[in-house]
């Protein structure tokens, strides 16, 4: 029978398991840079994917960090291709029945205030309505983009 060697530290995998001698160390950006290199482009398996997604259930954040969280957002605005891309998953999506009236209850007692009713329109001026001669289907887009897609012959001006 064969002894077996305890490594002197635990392996370094996360913050509970980390060795107290390796908290608050600083990786070199070389270091960084091999590390990211390493790992760019390596697809987690399902069951890694599933074990972070069980991880993270139930975690509720307490409001100061939703605040710093809806701070540090504040400002930021998607990029023209991201919101393509967006657009472009979000084509053909039903909503059924169900989730329009979960959406009126929840805008019920909703109050615009004339400022915000006046926002909304100031964004909106520029903007055209499209209709597609194949589905029908209508789309609100800048007046350039409008224009793009009646130029092709499959879209027509208006509702």
């Amino acid at each position: 029978m064969t002894d077996v060697v305890e490594p002197a530290q635990p392996t370094v995998q996360s913050d509970q398991t980390r060795p107290a001698a390796l908290t608050g160390r600083k990786i070199p950006p070389e270091i960084r840079a091999k590390i990211r290199a390493a790992l760019t482009g390596r697809k987690r398996s399902l069951e890694t994917r599933a074990k972070i997604s069980a991880s993270k259930l139930g975690v509720n954040f307490t409001a100061a960090h939703r605040q710093a969280i809806s701070d540090a957002k504040a400002g930021h605005r998607l990029t023209p291709e991201a919101r393509r891309r967006i657009s472009e998953a979000l084509i053909g999506h039903a909503v059924t029945d169900e989730t329009r009236e979960a959406i009126s209850l929840s805008n019920a007692g909703r109050v615009v205030t004339d400022e915000t009713r006046s926002a909304l329109s100031d964004l909106k001026r520029d903007y055209k309505w499209v209709t597609c001669l194949e589905t029908s289907r209508e789309r609100h887009r800048p007046y350039d983009e409008a224009a793009d897609l009646v130029a092709t012959g499959s879209w027509r001006w208006g509702r």
